[in-house]
């Protein structure tokens, strides 16, 4: 060990009375200052601007152009110049020939002088912890585990290129060579990641040699077992070659002998690499304030249920605006997507199956306007390098899935004990399926989906209808927003109960919405059975209407308030009511509490409601309208129509919601007094913040007895102020642009003037 100390100690007094060592350092400080100011500056803009700021660990640190994906894309530039004096220097003097004479061990020298490199490298890091330390007082309540891990990553990720260094330096006496070639293999492990990735025998091998990749999760917050010894093992790897290096050097081996060492030692490195690589064994610690790497809780409840193979196909259509994220190239990266999931369901069985077919919006369509799907088909295969012979025709994909109902679009089909459900793609910037989409579409193979039935024949409203009093956005909109309830565990129908003892008995929720005329008897018969029986419902009427279902309001015991309900707007009409979430709704859903605090719901032209308090039910308000903006214009058709102004003396409800025991369970059922509250029009509304879309979800969640959607909701950040005034920020500049910089600068030249002196 004192030798090891030693020769360190002698290679780390060269690096520093070389004037190169101090350059690097002086860039590097530079570098990091520059990217860490201008992320800082970005910051600022948004809090000058008045956006809401979130997450400011991951966007000055952590994201795409945060300061430590910049330092990794970077690091392999500074380590070269650093490594190649290494031994070369040595062999080029000739001094290498005293060290073989020597009693020193082979070994001895290579960790002496690795040990100089991982000094220096620590010194780098130094300079980022600087900067953490930094963020800390830019940032309030910055994330520091989530950063310093990133540092860690980094940390690994240079000595393991610094051991690569120090092994390519005892190959050559030339120094430059040792550069040059040092250069070009870290350059091929950084961007090997990329190449190949459309032939499947190279695919899966390059990319596992990706080493700069195997710091992104410690950047991400995320330490794995696997990412981890593979560094660790590289670094092994590459120390053992140049010991073996050296060894061969100072005694003879045949051809045959060096072939076999070297062989047996890669051998050797593969199989420990491939034993830590098994999922099954791999161990996890996320270190970030919310576990965002890691499954919530209740999605990890659902995957523990998850017994025997998981498989999840994906169909990829090459006529798919959106096809190239399943394309060949493409597949190891979207693979990584699941990661969360893996780590739960190691044995997860991934394929991709390639089809074409006519889809809605299609670009190669119409780009190539006039040609036959098959020709389009066989470019977009070309393009995307896939063997045409290897895609399906559009009469060969409905023999093996149905796709009809996703408009042929690429999907998921993920199976688990013969049941299938589909994650879907969607429109908007996330474009894949995240947590909050996949979870429920496992759970739908554990248990069945919440079967929604929409009463029809009346001229209700439908959950399959894009017109403005629609609700499909809410609903069955499978592509343009992931927020639909159809990507939550519910699944939608239409129901006449036009014969009698037609009763939805596989329902889990009966919606009637705004009917048009009159039910027949037997409807209302069919539907006070469904009552009878304990079924859920949801029952949302309108003042123009809601006589047509008098008979269903008065079985409930509720009642409408006389009069239309008013409020003083400036630039709507004065039966547009914007009401509150009522308090009582959190005994309901958590979910209720979005909306609760400082959004406002709307419900244009909407009924008052009142409820009897010792009914058959017990009821609580759901939505209610506030007696010091809301009034009730009341008519009086036996005084010629004259109209009264009344203000209320307590808050009026819109929504209420009914429960009581039936059949050892308990029965739901709320009652609106407004039929547009869920309609695409109220959904998409961006005239005035309001919060229906966010009352979807808790409201149907209380319907299906709380089985959907699966909350997988996380804690607030924290990291969501910039705590920098102006002068802070002004001083950050000068003390990281400049200061820091020439401080190094100046520490480098006096120990270089000092040492020449000598």
């Amino acid at each position: 060990m004192r030798i090891i100390y030693r020769i360190a100690r002698l290679d780390l007094a060269r690096l520093f009375y070389s004037p190169v060592a101090w350059l690097l350092l002086v860039i590097f400080c530079l570098q990091s200052g520059l990217r860490f100011i201008a992320e800082l500056e970005d910051v600022e803009s948004y809090e000058i601007a008045g956006q809401s700021l979130s997450d400011l660990s991951k966007l000055v640190f952590s994201g795409n152009s945060g300061v430590w994906n910049y330092v990794k894309r970077n690091l392999y530039l500074y380590i070269p110049l650093l490594t190649m004096g290494l031994i070369s220097k040595e062999t080029g003097s000739g001094s290498i020939k005293l060290l073989y004479s020597s009693p020193v061990r082979f070994r001895q020298i290579v960790l002496g002088k690795f040990s100089a490199m991982v000094i220096y490298i620590s010194f780098l890091m130094a300079v980022l912890v600087i900067l953490t330390i930094a963020g800390g007082v830019a940032i309030k309540t910055l994330d520091y585990a989530y950063v310093l891990t990133g540092v860690l990553g980094l940390f690994l990720l240079c000595c393991t290129y610094a051991a690569i260094g120090l092994f390519i330096s005892s190959l050559t006496s030339y120094q430059i060579v040792a550069a040059i070639g040092t250069l070009a293999v870290l350059s091929f492990f950084n961007l090997v990641g990329g190449y190949g990735q459309t032939v499947p025998v190279l695919k899966d091998i390059l990319f596992w040699l990706s080493i700069s990749g195997r710091a992104g999760g410690f950047i991400d917050g995320l330490i794995n077992s696997q990412d981890l010894f593979y560094l660790l093992l590289v670094i092994g790897l590459f120390l053992a070659l140049t010991v073996i290096k050296l060894s061969t050097e100072k005694k003879v081996y045949s051809r045959t002998a060096k072939t076999g060492i070297y062989s047996g030692l890669v051998a050797l490195f593969v199989g420990l690499i491939y034993l830590v690589s098994i999922p099954s064994l791999t161990v996890y610690k996320d270190l970030t304030a919310t576990k965002k790497n890691t499954l919530t809780l209740n999605s990890q409840e659902v995957v523990s249920k998850m017994e025997g193979p998981v498989k999840i196909t994906s169909y990829v259509n090459l006529l798919d605006p959106y096809a190239f994220t399943g394309s060949p190239k493409a597949q190891n990266a979207d693979k990584k997507r699941t990661n969360m999931y893996t780590r739960f369901l190691p044995h997860i069985e991934y394929s991709y199956v390639y089809f074409y077919d006519s889809v809605p919006n299609s670009w190669p369509i119409s780009t190539n306007k006039g040609l036959p799907l098959e020709e389009i088909a066989e470019k977009m295969a070309k393009s995307y390098k896939v063997d045409f012979e290897e895609v399906l025709s559009p009469e060969a994909i409905k023999k093996q899935v149905d796709l009809t109902t996703e408009d042929n679009h690429f999907v998921r089909v993920v199976e688990h004990n013969d049941r299938k459900a589909f994650i879907r793609f969607y429109k908007d910037v996330k474009f894949q399926a995240s947590e909050n989409e996949i979870t429920p579409a496992l759970k739908t193979l554990l248990t069945d989906m919440v079967k929604v039935g929409f009463l029809t024949g009346n001229g209700e409203r439908s959950p399959f209808s894009k017109a403005d009093n629609g609700y499909d956005r809410a609903t069955t909109a499978t592509r343009l927003n992931r927020e639909a309830l159809i990507s939550k565990g519910f699944a939608f129908q239409e129901v006449t109960l036009s014969d009698p003892g037609d009763l939805p008995e596989d329902l889990d929720i009966l919606v009637v919405s705004d009917p048009k005329g009159p039910l027949p008897e037997t409807v209302l018969n069919n539907l006070k059975s469904y009552i009878d029986n304990g079924g859920n419902m949801l029952l949302a009427c309108e003042p123009d209407s809601y006589t047509y279902v008098q008979y269903l309001l008065d079985y409930l015991g509720i009642t409408v308030v006389p009069g239309t309900l008013q409020q003083q707007h400036k630039d709507f009409d004065n039966d547009f009511i914007l009401a509150r979430v009522h308090v009582s709704a959190l005994n309901m859903h958590k979910g209720f509490n979005q909306v609760i605090v400082d959004t406002k719901v709307s419900f244009p032209n909407a009924l008052a409601l009142g409820f009897d308090a010792f009914g058959t039910f017990d009821a609580n308000p759901v939505v209610v309208a506030s007696p010091e903006e809301t009034w009730r214009m009341v008519e009086h058709p036996e005084a010629g129509h004259q109209q009264d102004s009344v203000t209320p003396e307590a808050p009026l409800p819109v929504m209420v919601a009914l429960t009581r025991n039936v059949h050892e369970q308990e029965q739901r059922i709320v009652v609106s007094g407004d039929a547009d509250f869920m309609s695409n029009l109220e959904y998409n509304r961006d005239n005035v913040k309001v919060g229906n879309s966010r009352m979807i979800h808790p409201l149907f969640g209380w319907l299906a007895q709380n089985e959907f959607p699966v909350d997988t909701s996380r804690p607030p950040l924290k990291d969501t102020k910039y705590a920098l005034t102006e002068s802070g920020f002004s001083l950050f500049r000068i003390i990281f642009n400049i200061v820091l910089p020439v401080l190094v600068l100046i520490a480098g030249t006096f120990l270089l003037i000092m040492r020449k002196r000598k």
